[in-house]
């Protein structure tokens, strides 16, 4: 149980810094203000499913 927990984990804090990755790419062709709210917004709910999974 404790390893799936882990491995769960892992692939959560992949993807999202793969999600970040893609959205910082993005986010140089588009405004930096809603460049800056998107990154917030992506934190948020990252620490979000980090309490979930913790």
């Amino acid at each position: 149980m404790y390893e799936m927990e882990e491995t769960i984990k892992f692939f959560v804090k992949r993807s999202f810094t793969v999600a970040q990755e893609r959205f910082f790419g993005w986010c140089v062709i588009k405004d930096q203000s809603s460049c800056i709210l998107g990154t917030n917004l992506l934190k948020h709910s990252y620490t979000e499913l980090e309490e979930i999974s913790s």
